[in-house]
């Protein structure tokens, strides 16, 4: 049967914990393995996703999303594709630093473009939310053109995650949060939607 008049389903699961993921500090593209607490996340994600039907799962090539989709495929025994453009925003030289450090060593940028709450720092060789958003959409629309129709398994990083939920909501200054191994849910037929997360911690938005 053809796929041509199904929407694209697409799953994007946020990587487990890391030590740096606890302790704070900033890993960007640094190529840091799950922890053991992460190990556990992605084996509970793995657990809520089993009974699923997944046409391709892609991981960003770094290696906690990698480890996380490998144990995720436990269920599913397709092959995982790699994909570098999946990969965590790059901050430049302030990866490996402590998050309550790039403050007091980079200056602020105060007009962000797209007006997005995280702070933004003027960091020598970093990506910037501007290009971060750019190349997300760029390859999650690649994705979609390669899988039309079909249901896709993308395992990311919450920063890129996070990106694309707003790019997807048409409003990049609203707060996102989004848990590890945490599960964002969206389809594309005429354009991209944001359905929403299939877990309770990740949420849009403020508390009330």
């Amino acid at each position: 049967m053809s796929n041509n008049n199904r929407p694209t389903v697409i799953f994007f699961v946020r990587h487990g914990q890391t030590e740096w993921n606890k302790i704070r500090r900033w890993q960007g593209q640094t190529d840091i393995p799950l922890s053991e607490a992460g190990i556990l996340q992605a084996q509970e994600v793995a657990q809520h996703l089993k009974d699923h039907t997944f046409d391709v799962i892609i991981s960003s090539d770094l290696l906690r999303a990698a480890q996380t989709a490998a144990i995720i495929n436990e269920h599913h025994k397709h092959e995982i594709k790699l994909e570098p453009l999946l990969r965590e925003q790059h901050h430049g030289i302030a990866q490996g630093l402590m998050r309550d450090e790039v403050p007091q060593r980079f200056c602020h940028v105060e007009h962000k473009p797209l007006g997005q709450p995280e702070p933004e720092y003027l960091i020598p060789q970093a990506e910037t939310y501007v290009q971060l958003v750019d190349r997300a959409s760029k390859v999650l629309h690649h994705i979609i053109d390669t899988h039309a129709g079909k249901t896709v398994l993308l395992i990311a990083h919450g920063g890129l995650i996070r990106s694309l939920i707003r790019y997807a909501l048409k409003n990049h200054q609203i707060p996102v949060e989004m848990e590890n191994c945490g599960i964002a849910h969206f389809h594309h037929d005429k354009e991209l939607l944001f359905i929403g997360f299939l877990d309770d911690g990740s949420k849009i938005g403020h508390d009330e």
